[in-house]
């Protein structure tokens, strides 16, 4: 079973900061103001339900429980984040990740963070009001890098 004390400090930074990477990144790859509202409404329950399914998952659970550490300004610097930035996070914590946990929450976890992604591009919808299709074609392209960069 893994919990926070199986990483150093900056490694469940990481840990916990990717669920909301993986939200903000969506949000970036197709912004509109209608969507950009209701999405960074709904980032923080999107990833609290999508924990759910993991119940049995200790380290998705801890990183859950310490998700009020993901403050504003590393919100702020997420969204600041380049594409290749983004790659690299993942590569970094997925590594962590595979290193510190057991095999199946590693597993889970990556699962865990796309589910966070698709459910991040089913929030608000293309043309007026955010009423057209849920999932923008740019949105489709991020999935399928994030699907790519999870290994999933």
């Amino acid at each position: 079973m893994t919990d926070r004390y199986s990483f150093t400090d900056e490694e469940w930074r990481l840990v916990v900061a990717a669920p909301y990477v993986v939200g903000i990144s969506a949000m970036i790859f197709d912004p509109t103001l209608t969507s950009l509202v209701m999405e960074i409404a709904a980032l923080r329950k999107i990833i609290r339900t999508a924990a759910e399914q993991y119940g049995h998952n200790a380290l998705i659970q801890a990183c859950i429980q310490d998700t009020d550490t993901f403050n504003r300004n590393e919100s702020q610097r997420a969204a600041e984040l380049k594409v290749a930035s983004l790659l690299e996070m993942f590569r970094e914590v997925l590594m962590i990740v595979d290193l510190k946990a057991e095999l199946d929450e590693a597993q889970d976890y990556r699962y865990f963070l796309y589910e966070v992604g698709e459910k991040m591009t089913e929030v608000a919808g293309e043309g007026f009001l955010g009423l057209g299709p849920k999932t923008s074609d740019r949105e489709y392209e991020y999935l399928a890098r994030l699907e790519e960069w999870l290994g999933v």
